[in-house]
């Protein structure tokens, strides 16, 4: 004969034996669930009555299956979004039971409809479909009784015999009858539903999109880090790891691609300037090197031909010197213009005259040495002035796309071979990362200029009504000892 103790299956604290079948139960993955206004017998969300809607998002992701549930008090009619967001990010599970129990739930929660079966039903089949382990954990407990142990518990108030077993041990046990209802329905479904598949898939799509830009994108030509991407995003398990894959694809893929379209452009100029020098076409070749000029801070593609350009420098400094000291300036003055533009007083004090110094040296090897000098000054200030509108970009962020296209920009200033982007972000790559970091905590950035303003319009009001009580003071004063010597008058 068998034991019939060995035919059940009992819990009730998450960090005891069977923990795992608590509500309380700490999930290395949050459960991702829509709060449906409204569900059905079964448990299932009635589609047309929509969605409870958070920052904008419907999927939301939570941190016990005890959290969905108290969120689902508040809902329908008896709909109350701050609530439900405090709930939402309480990382303490008791303390979002307590704010589940701060307010009347929804009606018919308990009488007449007993709402709350099919809620907990609700957040208990999210819990298990969604974690493979804890779906093959409830399954290894084949048929038996599953029971919440509520007699077992310390104190009187936790000795629930509505969800659990009670005092007497007689008690209805509900949340144990859920459990099996959802085991049963588990035992005839296939492997656990992916909440994230649609997400994968659209933005595998998206990254496929962009890839076959012109010009095309190789997933070979990626960092080697990211050339395993498709599989990195298949096997991601939370939306923020998805969204990180996203982000950091899509800074490679456009750094690839304006890498290409500029090494293009440089190329095509570069073989007009060969034909320029060809044919001594000398204007022509002083017009195609104040436009190579322009690429002088892309050291990769300027490197591969500048001796040659060195070449047509002298070639254009023998027929006229003067020339070479007109087209110096002039690439100057030009780099100076390009966006984000630098002003000759952003340079340092000895390279702010760069013009009267050009014009007055004889020596062809110094002119060069020197436009060389202010070229990288320029550059220097020009790559600051792009992180400083990084920064910028990302202390106005609002909506997750801006956020997203900033992560995008951070990433591609890290991962960047350019000799002064690299040593700025090296420099300065904190300020960029307290940014991402915090958004990945899901804080919002910080209100400081608006509580400044609003704390400087405060006092300013109060000087003023400071001011007014004065003057009346004064004016009463006044009245009063013009009183006093009319009477002593009369």
């Amino acid at each position: 004969m068998s034991n019939p103790q060995n035919d059940v299956v009992k819990f009730f604290r998450e960090n005891k034996e069977n923990g795992y079948l608590s509500n309380f139960f700490p999930m290395s993955n949050r459960i991702i669930a829509r709060l449906p206004n409204q569900l059905d017998s079964k448990g299932e969300p009635v589609l047309s009555a929509g969605f409870i809607n958070i920052d904008g998002k419907e999927e939301l992701e939570w941190y016990t299956s005890e959290h969905l549930f108290q969120a689902l008090k508040f809902t329908g009619t008896n709909k109350d979004i701050d609530l439900v967001k405090q709930i939402l990010n309480q990382t303490d599970t008791m303390k979002a039971l307590k704010l589940g129990q701060s307010k009347l739930a929804r009606s018919g929660w308990v009488e007449p409809d007993n709402y709350r079966l099919i809620a907990m039903k609700y957040a208990v089949r999210q819990k298990f479909s969604q974690n493979e382990k804890l779906k093959n954990d409830l399954l290894a407990t084949g048929n038996k009784t599953i029971i919440e142990d509520t007699k077992s518990a310390n104190q009187t108030q936790y000795q629930n015999d509505f969800w659990g077993n009670g005092p007497n041990g007689k008690g209805a046990n509900h949340l144990g009858k859920i459990l099996m209802e959802v085991r049963t329905k588990l035992q005839n479904e296939g492997p656990p539903l992916d909440p994230l598949k649609d997400l994968k898939g659209n933005t595998i799509n998206q990254i496929n999109q962009k890839m076959a830009e012109g010009p095309e994108i190789k997933t070979s030509e990626l960092q080697s880090k990211n050339q395993n991407w498709e599989n990195d995003i298949q096997t991601a398990t939370q939306k923020d790891r998805i969204t990180s894959i996203y982000n950091e694809l899509i800074a490679d893929i456009e750094a690839k691609r304006k890498d290409k379209k500029l090494a293009q452009a440089f190329q095509k100029l570069i073989s007009q300037a060969q034909q320029a020098r060809q044919g001594d076409n000398i204007d022509t070749l002083t017009q195609l090197l104040t436009q190579i000029y322009n690429y002088h801070e892309h050291s990769g593609l300027y490197s591969q031909h500048e001796n040659e350009i060195k070449q047509w420098e002298t070639y254009v400094n023998q027929q006229d010197d003067n020339n070479f000291k007109i087209l110096k300036i002039s690439a100057i003055n030009n780099l100076l213009q390009q966006e984000p533009k630098v002003t000759i007083s952003e340079l340092r004090e000895f390279n702010r005259g760069f013009k009267r110094i050009i014009s007055q040296t004889s020596d062809f090897a110094k002119i060069r040495n020197f436009e060389s000098i202010v070229r990288d000054n320029v550059i220097e200030v020009r790559t600051e002035k792009k992180f400083n509108q990084l920064l910028t970009s990302a202390q106005n962020a609002k909506s997750e796309e801006e956020k997203s296209l900033v992560a995008q920009q951070v990433y591609k200033w890290r991962d960047s071979t350019d000799r002064w982007e690299s040593e700025t972000w090296q420099q300065r790559k904190s300020e960029a990362e307290a940014f991402l970091n915090k958004w990945s905590r899901g804080e919002d950035n910080d209100n400081n200029d608006e509580n400044t303003k609003d704390e400087s319009h405060w006092l300013k009001q109060v000087f003023q009504i400071a001011a007014v009580g004065i003057s009346l003071a004064l004016v009463i004063w006044l009245l009063a000892k013009l009183a006093k010597k009319e009477r002593k008058f009369k």
